[in-house]
């Protein structure tokens, strides 16, 4: 239950909440805050959008959001997103002797899982530094271009206009 594609995923979930809810975070952002590979983390943004946590937007100023709000969110919320891949991995305990044992494990999951369901993203988000985002300045210089001012020709329109150009203005 708390291995580390569950604590990587969580960590994008959790990077995706501190960012302005109107800037998606893109794999190639996460890929430089994590030191996580892009397909890896794309692997991750998968399993977390197939879970109803994230939307993702292509093509230029697109990345992914949340679909859900950060206050909303619990950890379990983000863990069960990965859970289908951990009843894959889990091996049944072949032997008569170990029903004991599968029991307290089972029981011990049902306790985590608790826990999981009653703690907050938003507890894990607020020990992120907000500085690690991109500012609304620069979010906004990248996909808008400056407007160029007109300027009026400083050449004759044709060569009738040609004797009020070459004469000298007063200013």
């Amino acid at each position: 239950m708390l291995n580390k594609r569950n604590l990587h995923g969580l960590k994008v979930v959790a990077h995706i909440a501190i960012a302005p809810s109107h800037q998606p975070v893109t794999t190639v952002k996460m890929f430089k805050l994590l030191d996580l590979s892009v397909s890896y983390i794309e692997s991750l943004m998968k399993d977390l959008k197939d879970g109803g946590l994230l939307m993702s937007h292509r093509g230029p100023g697109g990345g992914y959001l949340l679909q859900v709000g950060v206050d909303e969110l619990s950890v379990w919320d983000i863990f069960k997103c990965f859970h289908h891949r951990e009843e894959l991995t889990e091996s049944k305990l072949p032997s008569p002797e170990s029903a004991g044992l599968s029991l307290l494990k089972k029981e011990f999951n049902e306790i985590k899982q608790h826990f999981l369901q009653n703690y907050p993203l938003s507890q894990i988000t607020k020990h992120i530094p907000k500085n690690q985002g991109l500012p609304e300045s620069l979010f906004l210089a990248r996909h808008f271009k400056p407007l160029t001012r007109n300027v009026l020709p400083k050449v004759p329109n044709s060569v009738f206009d040609l004797s009020n150009f070459m004469k000298p203005r007063a200013t």
